[in-house]
């Protein structure tokens, strides 16, 4: 199997176990601070994020290429990943909130 193949399988697993962390804790962390009924609020970031990113990466794809586009796609993730470890600890909703946009 090709080293770049493996690390697309390893970062994708990565990935996928980060958002289902973050998913969990960014629901407890938000129904404790505004409430039961806005809980998912950061979950509907993560889903809004998704479908944007999806948008913007396939444009810098179609541009750049199919690697670029993902080196700019798990930047994106890694960063919006440290927002949200900031964010957490912090009791801040709307980086929290940023944090799972970019995730």
């Amino acid at each position: 199997m090709k080293p770049a193949l493996v690390a697309l399988f390893v970062s994708s697993a990565l990935m996928t176990a980060a958002v289902s962390e973050a998913s969990a804790v960014s629901t407890l962390v938000a129904a404790d601070q505004l409430g039961a009924a806005l809980g998912g609020l950061p979950n509907t970031a993560a889903v809004a994020g998704t479908g944007l990113g999806a948008l913007a990466l396939s444009r810098i794809m179609a541009a750049y290429g199919r690697r670029r586009g993902l080196l700019v796609g798990y930047a994106a993730a890694l960063l919006g990943a440290g927002l949200a470890t900031v964010a957490v600890p912090r009791h801040d909703i709307a980086l929290l909130v940023i944090g799972m946009t970019l995730l």
